[in-house]
């Protein structure tokens, strides 16, 4: 679901589905399979530009985390996709759309001040 669909349906803080996109920037296809305590979203292979979303809601109580993991070059490399303590509020500021681009580097948030997946992170072997 595009950011435009999220903001006319509304984006408040207080039990508001938000949205978690993967998107493959790498010159290759890539598996990601992301997950919480509670819930699996199953494994997705991505070739380059593409791209999976699933929602959820967040715990009140600000415990809801997911990590994804990612398989290329032959090996799983892993990062935090959604921590609340971390993301809760620059979802919410991008209409409720926590989107990562995959690359070479690590995964990489999406920037809505420089409209860019440049607030990157190192993967976690």
């Amino acid at each position: 679901m595009n950011a435009q669909v999220v903001e006319a349906h509304g984006c408040s803080v207080f039990l508001t589905k938000l949205y978690l996109t993967i998107e493959n920037l790498m010159d290759r296809p890539v598996k990601v399979h992301c997950k919480s305590k509670n819930n699996d979203m199953g494994e997705h292979t991505l070739r380059h530009g593409m791209r999976t979303t699933f929602s959820f809601r967040a715990n009140p109580f600000g415990r809801t985390y997911f990590w994804c993991n990612v398989f290329w070059k032959g090996r799983w490399v892993a990062f935090a996709a959604y921590d609340d303590d971390r993301d809760s509020n620059r979802c919410y500021k991008n209409h409720c759309d926590c989107h990562w681009a995959v690359t070479s580097k690590g995964p990489c948030f999406w920037n809505r001040n420089t409209r860019r997946h440049d607030l990157c992170e190192s993967w976690r072997y």
